[in-house]
């Protein structure tokens, strides 16, 4: 099934902080931990923020058109190159990495709110979103995923960085590993099949949507 994409040129009301990603993303080999504004870095920290809790999206429809929200890329990518790499425990292994967990400080409450399910052995990152009546099981969502309602992330399945995922889906562990590779942030996204790993995608059926295209390559470290 063919979807079609669109970069976001003129689509929306320029987000308050856009300008600023904008521009540093054009500065980003002069960006590390060290150099970072205090501004920009809470600016990036403000995207990362909005696309955890799903009120900033890396890719959406307008119009019955999938829109990609490039600043949002950026900001992500920006992310990286603000960040040192850290120890992180979860109590039963530790990691050493420049994101943190989705749920590293999450309590009953707050797993009662959001209204989803969390099997042992799943892993979402910050900067990811999911859905109400949603389960993880034993898998794996990146940044900048967006995962819908009633949708089930099965054992094994990979939802890639910014992979987006519409209402009850299902992502098949082993048959689908949803991954978007991002090859340079202006890349062209293409349309695939299900049952197979894309590299520049967007794929819709009755089983998955996965919007855009990246795995963080050269800028994550």
């Amino acid at each position: 099934m063919t979807v079609s994409i669109h970069l976001a040129k003129g689509l929306h009301h320029m987000h308050p902080i856009q300008a600023l990603i904008e521009e540093a993303f054009e500065k980003r080999a002069d960006i590390t931990p060290a150099t970072v504004s205090a501004e920009l870095k809470a600016a990036i920290g403000q995207v990362i923020d909005e696309l955890d809790n799903g009120r900033l999206r890396v890719a959406e429809k307008v119009d019955g058109d999938w829109v990609v929200n490039q600043w949002v890329k950026k900001a992500v990518l920006l992310s990286f190159r603000i960040r040192d790499n850290v120890v992180q425990d979860d109590g039963v292994s530790r990691y050493f990495d420049k994101v943190d967990t989705k749920f590293h400080d999450w309590s009953e409450a707050h797993f009662k709110e959001a209204g989803f399910r969390v099997v042992p052995g799943a892993v979402a990152r910050k900067g990811s979103f999911v859905a109400k009546n949603t389960v993880l099981m034993p898998s794996y969502v990146n940044i900048g995923a967006y995962v819908d309602e009633g949708t089930m992330v099965d054992t094994w399945a990979t939802v890639g960085s910014c992979a987006q995922i519409g209402k009850n889906s299902l992502c098949f562990g082993i048959a689908v590993t949803l991954i978007a590779v991002f090859e340079g942030y202006d890349a062209t996204p293409t349309a695939a099949g299900v049952s197979a790993a894309t590299t520049r995608t967007v794929v819709t059926s009755a089983l998955v949507i996965l919007a855009v295209d990246f795995v963080l390559t050269a800028f994550m470290f």
